[in-house]
């Protein structure tokens, strides 16, 4: 009996995960499928941008044509969910506040939902867009797959629990988001996304070293370049340690979230 009522607990759930993540889907890309079209077009456009600017500026002299832009896909497919995790997940209440008066939809509910489809539609825009550039000739098949599925699972996990950690605390505070957005500027140099840790200095290379995001970068260009073309910096078990940990947290802050009734 206690079986049954815990399988019917977890397909109850499944069924209202179901229906948040179709709401949130409309509320994000409309009906029409031009919303969701757009998905794959900015980042797709803004490879292509980049590209130019680094080519007409030299900027990525150390590498090839080809690997220039292999470089900007991968790091800034990297930077998307993060940059949407952050943006997206601090307001998750206020859109779905009225969602809450209904006895089975809960705080969890509604991280976890935006959560999964962030993961899922920023991983499908970096799919779509890597397929037309190695069709176009653009860049090449990665030399370590596995390496790059494993970099963004990290990612995809390390990106919710900093989203949520943030989103958490904005809801006891709301001057976190304030601070949050010039802070997040700052913090760019340490997201490992403009190069290489190997071409940054040793001084800096060390602060890198214990940058989550640039462990993740490297570790997701390692299995695209192969690890014979630099030596990258990263550490899977420095990842894993601070995932878990930031996994209690998230957990501990999202199940105190108190909601105002008004």
């Amino acid at each position: 009996m206690k079986n049954q009522s815990t399988f019917s607990g977890l397909k109850t759930q499944i069924e209202v995960m179901k229906v948040l993540i179709s709401r949130e889907v409309l509320t994000q890309y409309g009906r029409n499928g031009l919303g969701f079209l757009w998905l794959f077009l900015e980042p797709m456009s803004f490879f292509i941008g980049i590209s130019i600017i680094w080519s007409l500026l030299d900027r990525g002299s150390h590498l090839k044509q080809n690997d220039v832009i292999a470089f900007i896909v991968c790091g800034y497919g990297i930077i998307m969910l993060y940059r949407h995790c952050t943006a997206k997940l601090m307001n998750a209440i206020e859109p779905n506040r009225t969602l809450l008066f209904h006895k089975m939809v809960t705080v969890p509910d509604i991280f976890y939902s935006r959560v999964i489809i962030e993961c899922l539609s920023c991983f499908a825009s970096f799919f779509f867009t890597f397929i037309v550039f190695y069709l176009l000739g653009l860049v090449h098949l990665p030399e370590n797959p596995n390496l790059m599925l494993l970099a963004w699972i990290f990612n995809c996990w390390f990106c919710a629990c900093f989203g949520i950690i943030l989103a958490a605390l904005n809801q006891k505070n709301d001057i976190v988001e304030k601070i949050w957005h010039p802070l997040s500027y700052f913090m760019i140099p340490l997201l490992g996304v403009f190069g290489f840790v190997s071409w940054t200095p040793y001084k800096f290379r060390v602060v890198l070293e214990w940058s989550p995001m640039a462990n993740i970068e490297e570790m997701f260009r390692a299995g695209y370049f192969g690890t014979d073309f630099t030596h990258f910096y990263f550490n899977w078990k420095f990842l894993l340690l601070l995932c878990i940990l930031m996994t209690w947290a998230a957990n501990s802050l999202l199940y105190n979230i108190k909601i105002d009734s008004n």
